[in-house]
């Protein structure tokens, strides 16, 4: 079935869904090319889904950040950055990514951004002060 379009970046109900809890697909086509994918350290990182989160890469499923897999409450999920490995899941050229989304309350949704990256170190909370670091100094000018 066709379903309508709704943005990353922003959860769904500021999109036209407002009250609405329960499940929304994310999918997106990405172009991956075979350097990228021989990088030992490369992660994809999210930001923030509001709230749980199940992640799956050409159709086999990648992660889960739910309550289940983090025994965590979804009070804390849905402000938790998270990243997983997806060398196992990806190949070079076309790859469609999908990230099933439940919600309970609120927006729902992939509402901050999601992002490849790579770095020895590197976790999701690590990789969240750069970008906000980022945007600081994109605001003050620096």
């Amino acid at each position: 079935s066709q379903g309508a379009t709704v943005r990353s970046n922003q959860g769904w109900e500021p999109q036209g869904f407002e009250g609405y809890d329960g499940y929304g697909w994310y999918r997106q086509t990405l172009d991956v090319p075979a350097d990228l994918l021989a990088r030992g350290d490369l992660k994809l990182l999210f930001l923030g889904v509001d709230e749980q989160a199940d992640v799956s890469i050409n159709g086999e499923r990648a992660f889960e950040h739910t309550t289940a897999a983090t025994g965590q409450s979804v009070v804390a999920l849905w402000k938790q950055p998270f990243m997983l490995d997806p060398r196992p899941w990806l190949k070079p050229g076309r790859n469609v990514l999908a990230v099933r989304v439940h919600d309970s309350a609120m927006q729902g949704g992939v509402w901050r951004p999601h992002y490849f990256a790579w770095g020895k170190g590197l976790t999701a909370d690590s990789f969240e002060d750069v970008v906000r670091l980022r945007r600081e100094g994109a605001r003050t000018g620096r």
